[in-house]
């Protein structure tokens, strides 16, 4: 049940209230309604409408959904949230909720100095560790503690809280130094005859500018592209890069490379970078052979627009990648570039 917005945030000598409203067939579940309500009126929720979302394995479609709509809500936690009496209408419970800053206040800030403490020590941790599983490790639970960190820091902020401690890192920072570490050559992969590089040939690119990728491979092959894109506003996505529009199943990914394009740089594209900036990571896998299969995706058709999308964050589909070229052909081989955008 939506409240209007002037209804929502009252002012008043303590602060901000929020209030929502439950309905159930117990006052349980009325209670349950009521805190979803409020969590719904400080985040919103919003709904993704796709036109078409099928899921892809080995160019075969095995799940096919025409039009999908889904709904979204903001994980936020609500802490000492006071109820009113159960109502009995219409053979339903009704309950209202709300919370307040002058209720709330002392354990949003109290929770939010302990996740930090807790953030703090594993970000020294990983920085002492040498071992990169083990500081992968530390990371992840940097990634996580973050992610519960900012869930309680917006619910405080709406509340209009202050003094709150300050948050120790970001999600995508965090989520960076992850993929970065999983980026690094493993010892049983080939780089020899796979090579790519930017042009101009720079690790940070501003905003508005133009830049190419190329490729350059020692032995004809075939191969594909997945691109790897970290925001520094959250957003987290893989996904494979589409060369032959007019062809359908893997051959959409997939270009050969003939002897007489061996040792030769290959344009993949001209580009421009635009905003949302961030890090981007890109892997073109080569192999001698054909390639037949690739990583399980989506595809997903929004606005008219067709994305080949691989389901997880950038640092858990950089793990699966690497599981899945572990068990491919040993005459694959992979090139690996990482670049920053920004303003």
């Amino acid at each position: 049940m939506k409240l209007l917005l002037f209804l929502l945030f009252p002012f008043s000598l303590f602060g901000v209230t929020i209030t929502g409203v439950g309905i159930g067939s117990t006052p349980t579940q009325a209670k349950q309604e009521a805190i979803l309500d409020i969590v719904t009126n400080i985040g919103g929720d919003f709904l993704a409408s796709f036109e078409k979302v099928q899921q892809v394995e080995n160019g075969q479609v095995v799940q096919d959904n025409k039009k999908k709509v889904s709904k979204f809500q903001y994980n936020y936690p609500i802490l000492n949230p006071i109820f009113s009496k159960p109502k009995f209408i219409d053979d339903k419970y009704q309950v209202t909720a709300k919370i307040d800053t002058k209720h709330s206040k002392h354990l949003y800030i109290k929770k939010l100095k302990q996740l930090k403490k807790s953030i703090i020590h594993y970000q020294n941790e990983a920085k002492k560790s040498r071992d990169n599983v083990t500081k992968i490790f530390l990371l992840k639970k940097v990634f996580e503690l973050q992610k519960e960190f900012d869930r309680y820091f917006s619910v405080a902020k709406v509340l209009k809280i202050g003094h709150l401690p300050s948050p120790p890192t970001s999600i995508s920072v965090v989520e960076n130094k992850i993929a970065e570490i999983n980026f690094q050559p493993k010892h049983w992969e080939k780089f020899s005859w796979v090579k790519i590089r930017l042009n101009p040939d720079r690790k940070i690119l501003k905003v508005g500018e133009n830049y190419q990728i190329l490729v350059k491979f020692s032995k004809p092959c075939y191969f594909y592209t997945i691109d790897h894109i970290i925001t520094t506003t959250g957003i987290s996505k893989s996904y494979l890069i589409e060369w032959n529009d007019h062809l359908e199943g893997v051959e959409k990914f997939i270009i050969r490379v003939p002897n007489s394009m061996i040792n030769k740089w290959i344009l993949l594209g001209n580009f421009q970078v635009s905003e949302p900036v961030g890090d981007e990571y890109i892997e073109v896998v080569a192999s001698q052979r054909p390639i037949t299969s690739l990583p399980k995706y989506m595809k997903i058709k929004q606005d008219g627009e067709t994305q080949y999308i691989l389901d997880g964050r950038v640092y858990q589909n950089i793990d699966k990648l690497i599981e899945y070229r572990q068990l491919t052909p040993i005459d694959e081989a992979v090139g690996k570039i990482h670049f920053q955008s920004r303003k």
